[in-house]
């Protein structure tokens, strides 16, 4: 069994999808873990899932990308259930205004099977509601190895 780690490799690779992208305040929402093993959810993968939002933010600003998080009871908040707020750009896009961002990130972390997981992230425009940009990064087996699909 491989224990995935959120490797810098992985949030480069997201950092540098939507660094092309970004010329303005970016709102990052909480990730969420839709984790489908046969042990689903453990303490270990949710604080594990926490860290990407700070990750993510961490990574945008140390390339000098103005980013902030969005209180978590703002998102509950905004958000109808699970995958809400991902299946809905134009409900972020209203979450991310309401915040003075003018994008918003809304991730998840898919974890199908022990060995690997996928890393998903939407880039949304505040002002129009329109994906800007989607990127999924996949990591199998040790957590030094990553692929990116846009």
């Amino acid at each position: 069994m491989v224990r995935w780690k959120f490797p810098s490799v992985m949030l480069m690779l997201l950092w540098f999808s939507f660094a092309q992208s970004v010329s303005a305040q970016v709102a990052v929402l909480a990730f969420e873990l839709q984790d489908t093993t046969l042990k689903p959810a453990t303490a270990e993968e949710l604080q594990r899932t926490a860290s990407a939002q700070n990750l993510l933010i961490q990574a945008l600003q140390d390339k000098h990308y103005p980013a902030m998080s969005i209180e978590p009871a703002q998102q509950q908040a905004a958000d109808k259930g699970f995958g809400y707020l991902y299946d809905h750009p134009e409900a972020s896009a209203q979450l991310a205004l309401s915040q003075g961002a003018d994008t918003i990130v809304v991730g998840r972390v898919h974890k199908p099977s022990f060995l690997f997981a996928y890393f998903i992230a939407r880039l949304v425009d505040a002002k129009s509601g329109k994906v800007i940009l989607d990127t999924a990064i996949e990591a199998k087996g040790p957590s030094d190895q990553a692929s990116t699909q846009r």
